[in-house]
């Protein structure tokens, strides 16, 4: 993909090399000093802040980042406690068969947690001494936010209601999770670099790349190209190309509904990157 986006932007170049070399007569080559890296900052700060879609998108990107920033921890917490949930229930199985209580057994787990289950399990024991133990769990499962630990809770108390020990249906649960988590974190390490290079490549480094030849050939050679023209339709191409990078990203990971609260974020990154590189690669060299 990002040899067909080098090709592309190569192609692009050579057209207005050529339009440009056809509509002007030779001219003398004059030596102009090189710009400092300050001034070719400001140059940048300058484009961005006359650019107003650019202007429009990061406003929205940026807005969107900080809705997804509180969004992204609680997806984290109930994804840490989705991966606990087996080892919780098989301690928990474990107490109730040496003949501690429910109640009990619950608050010895709590006790040797720190995270976010441990402090659930915890309330969930105490909520057990005055309410009866489906009410707790229920309330439990609600607190969480998981939609697969509503349905294990649900399961459990359907097994309990129908006589089941509630040790057995503990364990059996838990050794279906572990087969579920095994599957996931093999998942996980499967595609999680693919997604990255997918997310990081379509949204900086291709961006970052064009940016910095189109830089180098408009400031150091002696054709004078304007690419005016072009820049609106590198930007639009770029935001479509950050777009769809975080889509699959999304896919690919499983967190789509999450990538879609940030995708103007990564909409917008792909033409800050273009024209920050486009405008600075010059003072580089």
């Amino acid at each position: 993909m990002l040899i067909i986006l080098l090709a592309s932007a190569f192609l692009l170049m050579l057209t207005a090399i050529s339009s440009t070399a056809m509509g002007e007569d030779d001219q003398d080559e004059e030596e102009e000093e090189d710009p400092t890296f300050e001034e070719t900052l400001e140059d940048a700060s300058d484009t961005i802040k006359n650019d107003e879609l650019l202007v429009i998108m990061g406003v929205v990107g940026i807005t969107s980042l900080i809705i997804y920033i509180p969004m992204g921890i609680r997806a984290k917490q109930i994804r840490d406690m989705e991966d606990a949930l087996p080892d919780v229930l098989n301690e928990i199985a474990e107490n109730i068969r040496s003949g501690r209580s429910v109640e009990s057994a619950f608050k010895e787990v709590a006790d040797v947690r720190i995270d976010r289950l441990g402090w659930e399990l915890k309330r969930a024991s105490e909520e057990m001494l005055n309410t009866s133990f489906a009410a707790a769990m229920t309330a439990f499962a609600m607190r969480t936010g998981s939609r697969a630990i509503i349905r294990i809770i649900s399961l459990v108390l359907i097994a309990v209601e129908s006589g089941a020990s509630l040790a057995s249906v503990l364990e059996k649960i838990a050794n279906e999770l572990w087969g579920v988590y095994i599957l996931k974190k093999d998942r996980e390490a499967k595609s999680s670099t693919n997604a990255s290079v997918i997310l990081w490549g379509g949204a900086v480094f291709t961006p970052a790349i064009i940016g910095f030849i189109l830089g180098i050939f408009t400031t150091r050679t002696s054709i004078d190209l304007d690419m005016s023209d072009f820049t609106p339709v590198f930007e639009l191409f770029l935001m479509l190309l950050g777009f769809i990078s975080i889509i699959m990203h999304g896919v690919a990971m499983g967190v789509l509904k999450q990538d879609l609260v940030r995708s103007p974020f990564f909409t917008w990154l792909p033409g800050f990157v273009y024209i920050l590189v486009q405008e600075t690669s010059g003072a580089f060299m």
